[in-house]
């Protein structure tokens, strides 16, 4: 609105109210609080982001959580049904389950040095001469380390056969006698008088048990103060020296076995991984447990290794 002021023609007061703000930055016709509105936008547009943001990290989060639970659960579930299962006995024409008390039935027989009892317990469970609990010794090993030729004559009459293949597939030596050997050669403790051990290893012997065991462990530590069975033993020759001096006496059934082994096949000649000869180990093997070199049994065997 234009107010003139009669009483001074000379001056003329204008009021106007703004249509538009003053340009500012030399920009024509800008909006009061502009840059504000700009602002706001952009505060915004990054709140929407965040907002997005923790959308998908909270999805992903649950997501993780979900495949979490479930393998956990498929994990406990896969247990359980493992262990729910029943055992089986693998043999060379398939897989049979155990069925409940076989195991019993033969150990029992076992444990009671019952041959017709563990007889009995194969003509109902022929498939336990292959059974070998968690990669142990195979099942005709273990009655063969009892020193009853019965039980372990039972065994073969059941179809079990020295040095297997199948059976020692896992075990730690293809070779029932080395395994025999070193079972008794590492006991800190006497055979009992009452074992028929020299019948144990005639029946291994007539029934293809091999005495050369073909092979050398020369990688494995052990105690050069002991006289204890070392790893990697060549032939049967090297186990029986520790075997029959460990009583602190020889007779003639140790002179007896000393001549089967040789009979057998058993090298004299050969040389363990400590360089020594079925001869030297036995005499220091003899100095050890401080027996008579003069007697009578001793020089026999020296004589027998020679």
């Amino acid at each position: 609105m234009i107010e003139l002021d009669k009483d001074d023609t000379n001056k003329v007061s204008l009021e106007k109210t703004p249509e538009y703000a003053p340009q500012e930055n030399n920009v024509p016709g800008a909006i009061p609080g502009g840059e504000g509105v700009k602002l706001s936008k952009g505060c915004l547009a990054a709140v929407i982001a965040a907002i997005v943001l923790v959308i998908v990290v909270i999805a992903a989060a649950v997501t993780l959580i979900f495949k979490g639970s479930f393998a956990v659960f498929g994990f406990f579930r896969e247990a359980v049904e493992e262990e729910n299962r029943p055992e089986t006995v693998a043999t060379p024409t398939g897989e049979f389950e155990l069925e409940e008390g076989a195991l019993y039935a033969f150990y029992s027989a076992m444990y009671k040095k019952d041959a017709q009892a563990m007889s009995s317990a194969l003509d109902q469970y022929p498939y336990l001469v292959y059974y070998i609990k968690d990669g142990g010794s195979p099942l005709l090993d273990v009655v063969a380390n009892e020193d009853v030729p019965e039980m372990t004559q039972t065994m073969l009459d059941h179809g079990a056969k020295f040095d297997d293949a199948f059976t020692h597939q896992s075990y730690y030596t293809t070779y029932t006698l080395e395994g025999y050997l070193s079972y008794h050669a590492d006991k800190t403790v006497k055979i009992s008088s009452s074992r028929d051990v020299n019948g144990s290893v005639k029946l291994m012997l007539d029934n293809g048990a091999a005495v050369e065991f073909g092979h050398t462990d020369e990688n494995v530590s052990y105690d050069p103060n002991s006289i204890a069975r070392k790893p990697g033993q060549v032939n049967a020759l090297f186990d029986v020296a520790v075997w029959i001096c460990r009583d602190e006496t020889l007779d003639e059934k140790d002179v007896e076995l000393m001549k089967m082994l040789l009979d057998a096949g058993a090298d004299k000649t050969e040389k363990n991984f400590e360089g020594k000869t079925a001869l030297e180990n036995f005499e220091d093997t003899a100095e050890w447990y401080e027996l008579d070199s003069g007697s009578e049994y001793y020089k026999q065997l020296t004589e027998l290794l020679k």
